[in-house]
Parts: C-alpha cells; sequence; structure tokens
C-alpha cells in the first residue's frame, strides 16, 4: 500500500514537473518572439532616423547652412 501511494506521489510529482517544464518553455517562446520583434522595431526606428538625418541634411544645404 505504501508503494503505491508513493508511485502516485511520484506521478504527481511528475506530472507537475511535466506542466512546469511546458510553461518555460512557452515563456522562452514568448520572450524570444518579444526580443525579436523589439529588435526589428529597433532597425526600422535606426532607418527612419537615418532617413530623417539626411533630409535633415539636404534642408541645410539648400538653405545655405
Amino acid at each position: 500500500m505504501i508503494n503505491i501511494l508513493k508511485n502516485i506521489e511520484f506521478g504527481r510529482l511528475l506530472d507537475n514537473f511535466t506542466r512546469l517544464k511546458n510553461c518555460v518553455s512557452e515563456w522562452i517562446v514568448s520572450i524570444d518572439t518579444k526580443q525579436y520583434e523589439l529588435h526589428k522595431d529597433l532597425k526600422e526606428l535606426q532607418f527612419k532616423i537615418s532617413e530623417l538625418e539626411g533630409e535633415l541634411k539636404q534642408l541645410r544645404f539648400q538653405n545655405g547652412r
């Protein structure tokens, strides 16, 4: 009877561990996705800043500065 209870307890522990492992895996995927999106957004912002700097230089040149 004690062995049966130990097996049930071990089964529950294993099930809880598996659930936790799955949650952690989902969190990692979510974090990686957000990091990728932020990196992509940052690159877009850097490109837009570069474009605006080019336009500013052109306007200064046209105005004789």
